[in-house]
């Protein structure tokens, strides 16, 4: 006999498991693994040679890409503003920045287009190609109402030549209104061909020649090669002799990319105005919840390798976002992103690695200081401006705008001097401006502005009176107009900010000291309309007079930070900006890293975006230095809201490090926050981190469902819930975990399997907490964590999957009203712990993610008594179960879900995360040596287990060793049970002798809790151990 392996370990049991049959505990567990869906929170480079989807979560719609030696170049539509059709430029396919436009001069196209009209909402430039022929760039565009436009250029930065409408050589008229999407392609033999959609006839893609010069149709070529429902999007491609015809199309209800390919142009057997035959083939499905990955372009490295840059056509708030997608061939079909479930056809793709490194991260640019007589090129303004109307030289380092009336009084989208850009949805936007306003005149307004496009806008500006200015704030067109405080006739500088999240909401505020912000109005949800995304914007007019003007000193939009807990560890040197005397060094505190070296007076870092949620009251600081000292916090500013002063001591050395703590006054929100540092000589800083106070006294929970092996509440309140459990099967069971021990799984479909907590919990608050341990094992869309409320009119739910975004969404509703977070989706298959805070006194909503805050939201108005009846048998509060009948219940397994009748801090979150992990105690030691003979015929195998007692009751436990053949199934068994007392030692064997062939064989050895093979009523106490 030779020793082959001993284990030890503690088997941390809850209660029983429920099984159906003895193979599923002693086989191989395989686990399934699929693709991510949905819109991240975290986006494009990740700067780890990975990037995540979208490459830029702005409206960049109808694009088109294409590489000039080691370039990539983008052109993206834009439909009413100007300059128009955007070029951006990029050298990994990932980081974008915006280089210029196309059109400078919209007037080219139409007057409908002009400041003096300003009605082509939803027209103007539509989709677009770019191409490289000739050693010049060649870009062509449909407008719907007028036909095909074409511009070319040696620097894709520009200057652009003056538009060329594209017409038929023998009619100047045709094409003309209802054709779009469009793309030119020059064959080997310099042949010209053009290939568009004419939607007003049944969406028929028709083929053509070109004239040599590219500017003219040729009528006799006019092919018809395809129609079907919503065709467009329209590219040509020729690779490896064939000839593509990327289009898409609406045929399955969604839109969908499919490719025509032969090796004629015109298909086998077709000719100029005989169109032949083409194969036809779906090339990426839209599915799931990625929003219809259909219209871009097809690039190709230089290293070979092919990528599918594409917008996202399904619309939201923010437009049509990038993504960027890799392609891979099988029998000469491009496949664009993952084929999963290998049927030949693509699907959407959420990350990947990067095509080309060593190129920094890059962002489209936002933030302006108008330094330059040129403007930059992130801007556009809502139609032709007035030319006369602004200026970048009148006062140098100013934008000037001059205000004239608009076309309907009072009405921004008929105003002709409003300058834009793209809103960026990320976790976090933050958009400031400076304007001067001391030469408004009477009836003039200007400030920052959301819109989108034509339908929906809001405002927060500076409006004249009778020579009295004041803050306004307004939703047009139905909402709120809020004529706030008056301005002090000494004031002559304001400042306005928006405060974004990707929930939609934002806050608009004024400040008067740049530094203190005041809100006025309320929440307003961004929109997008007619192929539109939301955009932000400075905006000014006048509805008396032309006269009066503003100078805009700066815009400071940043869209790439996230906001940082304030309750976590935040390192020194992680500083957005310093001043004075301020050095980094290496550090030998015990977490090593980095610190920070200040010397002298008034220096300060600042930190951008700390998140303090509903409130920090202390500080404590890492420092270490001989020459004592102290620091000041202060918000929003070097001589911002002083929060309190920090002694620093003198600790003998400078990497002798002592924590200090100091009370601050309460702080709350989202702040810039600046640290001030005093001393004469000079001391070290390593961290910092925020608390609630200087106690943290963590409530307990009304209700705790433990779920290790039943529903009953565990706190003293008795809440118990009921276990629903469907017909069929699978049905929600208690089962083993080895993170956990029991746990309570819910197999999802709409079998009738949830927990329903009883109608009157949530009785007496407004605000709750519920937190919880989930293991998500579908993206089954709509799935809930927990839904409480009355119906499907008010509620609040929360759901690991979203049909829109495919995220987790977090939802108040009541009677239309819907207000929420919304945060990345739970990844599959692994244990998590989500918390949802809602703080009704603050109206705010928190999200924590495994005791990180992911998001939140600050103009949550709801409250719990708001979702509830009095009658409890009219409230339906559900663990894995909607309200709406059609959802489908939870797919995942649920451990320690807790309520708490109060809105619990950071800081409290992850202390009852940590809990669930430091409260499960081993019932159960194990000591197992397997002892085994060489496995051939006639041998024996034994299994000798020593098994201790610790705290349960009078317990019965088996030793088991079973043999599988090469097949993995299994042929024989052995076990032995022991009834063990608590504080007891039993020792169990089990073995037997192996048959005449062993080849290909293998022994599994366990320990169970029970002594009945024939009962669903037992554990495995230790991990199946394969010997082979």
């Amino acid at each position: 006999m030779k020793r082959l392996m001993k284990k030890t370990g503690h088997y941390y049991k809850k209660i029983s498991l429920i099984i159906y049959m003895l193979v599923v505990i002693i086989s191989l567990t395989y686990v399934n693994v699929k693709a991510d869906v949905g819109f991240k929170g975290a986006w494009g480079d990740q700067g780890d040679g990975t990037y995540i989807n979208p490459i830029i979560p702005g409206d960049y719609s109808d694009l088109d890409v294409i590489r000039v030696g080691s370039d990539y170049y983008m052109i993206s539509s834009t439909m009413q503003l100007s300059p128009g059709m955007v070029v951006l430029h990029s050298k990994d396919l990932v980081n974008w920045e915006i280089i210029g436009h196309v059109v400078n001069d919209m007037t080219q196209i139409s007057e409908s287009y002009n400041y003096t009209r300003m009605d082509g909402y939803g027209r103007g430039i539509w989709a677009g190609a770019i191409r490289y022929h000739d050693n010049k760039f060649w870009v062509y565009f449909g407008v719907p109402e007028v036909g095909y436009f074409m511009s070319t250029a040696t620097n894709p930065a520009g200057p652009w030549e003056p538009l060329t409408r594209v017409t038929m050589d023998n009619d100047p008229n045709f094409p003309g209104a209802g054709w779009n999407d469009c793309c030119p392609f020059w064959d080997d033999d310099g042949q010209g061909y053009f290939v568009g959609t004419n939607f007003y006839d049944g969406y028929k893609i028709h083929l053509f020649k070109m004239s040599e010069d590219g500017k003219k149709l040729i009528s006799s070529s006019d092919t018809v090669i395809h129609q079907e429902s919503g065709s467009e999007a329209n590219k040509i491609y020729k690779i490896n002799g064939y000839y593509y015809f990327f289009h898409s199309e609406t045929t399955t209800g969604r839109r969908n990319v499919y490719m025509l390919r032969s090796k004629n142009i015109f298909g086998d057997g077709g000719s100029p105005g005989k169109a032949g035959t083409y194969e036809h083939k779906c090339v990426i499905q839209s599915i799931g919840n990625d929003r219809e990955p259909n219209q871009g372009g097809l690039v190709q490295t230089e290293d070979g390798s092919w990528y599918f840059v594409t917008h996202h056509g399904s619309m939201s708030l923010e437009g049509r976002p990038v993504s960027l997608l890799p392609i891979s061939w099988v029998d000469d079909w491009p496949i664009l992103g993952v084929d999963s479930n290998n049927d030949g056809i693509g699907e959407m793709v959420w990350s990947g690695t990067k095509p080309i490194n060593g190129y920094p991260i890059k962002f489209p640019q936002s933030s302006d200081d108008f330094e330059s007589l040129t403007l930059s090129p992130q801007w556009e303004w809502n139609y032709q401006p007035r030319a006369d109307k602004w200026s970048l030289s009148e006062r140098p380092g100013y934008l000037r705008l001059h205000a004239f009336k608009p076309l309907s009084t009072d009405n921004l989208f008929k105003a002709g001097n409003t300058i834009s850009q793209r809103f960026m949805r990320t976790d976090f936007g933050v958009a400031t401006t400076k304007i001067d306003i001391g030469n408004m005149a009477n009836g003039q307004e200007a400030g920052l502005t959301h819109f989108d496009g034509g339908s929906r806008y809001c405002t927060i500006g500076v409006v004249q009176k009778n020579g009295v200015k004041y803050f306004r704030y307004r939703e047009y067109p139905n909402g709120p107009d809020i004529l706030g405080p008056e301005i002090s006739s000494s004031a002559t500088t304001v400042w306005f900010k928006s405060i974004m999240n990707n929930s939609q909401n934002i806050a608009f505020m004024y400040s008067l000291d740049g530094k203190n912000f005041t809100q006025l109005g309320g929440t307003y949800n961004l929109s997008g309309a007619n192929y539109r995304g939301n955009r932000i914007g400075i905006y000014c007019y006048n509805n008396e007079a032309e006269s009066g003007y503003v100078d805009v000193d700066w815009f400071d939009y940043r869209y790439n930070e996230k906001p940082i807990d304030a309750f976590s560890k935040i390192e020194a040197e992680s500083f957005t900006a310093q001043s004075g005397n301020i050095e980094v060094e290496s550090c030998s505190d015990v977490e090593k890293g980095q610190n920070i070296v200040v010397t002298g007076n008034d220096g300060y870092t600042s930190y951008s975006n700390i998140d303090f949620a509903s409130g920090a009251a202390m500080i404590s600081v890492r420092v270490a230095g001989t020459s004592p000292g102290s620091i000041e916090v202060r918000v929003d500013g070097p001589s911002g809201k002083l929060l309190g002063s920090i002694s620093v001591p003198s600790t003998d050395g400078e990497q002798v490090w002592q924590t200090v703590t100091a009370n601050i006054e309460r702080v709350t929100g989202i702040h810039d926050l600046y640290l001030v540092y005093k001393t004469d000589g000079n001391f070290n800083v390593n961290w910092f981190e925020f608390s609630e106070s200087t106690s943290s006294i963590k409530p307990n929970p009304i209700l705790q469902y433990l779920f290790d092996g039943d529903v009953n509440d565990s706190t003293e309140n008795k809440n118990h819930g009921i276990l629903h459990k469907g017909v069929g099967l699978p049905t929600a069971s208690f089962v083993f975990d080895s993170k956990f021990g029991t746990v309570l799984s819910l197999p999802g479909g709409k079998n009738g399997n949830y927990v329903q907590i009883p109608g009157d919990v949530l009785y007496g608050t407004d605000s709750i907490t519920v937190t919880g341990w989930i293991y998500v094992n579908s993206s089954a869309n709509y799935q809930r964590f927990f839904d409480f409320g009355i119906n499907d009119k008010k509620y609040l739910f929360c759901m690991p999957t979203e049909t829109y975004n495919t995220k987790i969404s977090i939802n108040s509703y009541i009677n239309g009203a819907e207000q929420g977070v919304t945060v990345d989706p739970i990844p599959l298959n692994e244990w998590h712990h989500l918390a949802v805070v809602l703080d009704s006194a603050n109206t705010t909503m928190r999200v924590y993610l495994d005791g990180v805050l992911v998001g939140y939201n600050t103009n949550v108005t709801l409250g719990i008594s708001q979702i509830i009846d009095q009658d409890p048998s009219k409230n339906f509060f559900y663990i894995g179960k909607s309200q709406y009948g059609s959802d489908p219940e939870l797919n995942g397994k649920l451990y320690d879900f807790r309520i708490y009748d109060t809105p619990l801090s950071s800081a409290q979150v992850r202390e009852v995360m940590n809990e669930a992990n430091n409260s499960i105690k081993p019932v159960f030691d194990i000591n197992t040596t397997f002892n085994l003979d060489e496995l051939k015929p006639g041998n024996t195998i034994d299994a000798n287990v020593s098994v201790t007692n610790i705290k349960s009751s009078i317990k019965s436990v088996m030793a088991i060793v079973a043999l599988y053949d090469e097949n993995d199934r299994m042929i024989n068994m052995s076990y032995n049970s022991r009834s063990i007392s608590v504080g007891k030692t039993e020792n169990l064997r089990a073995g037997f002798r192996l048959p005449p062939n062993t080849d290909g064989y293998k022994v599994k050895v366990f320990v169970w809790d029970g002594t009945d093979l024939s009962k669903t009523n037992m554990i495995p106490l230790s991990d199946v151990v394969i010997l082979d």
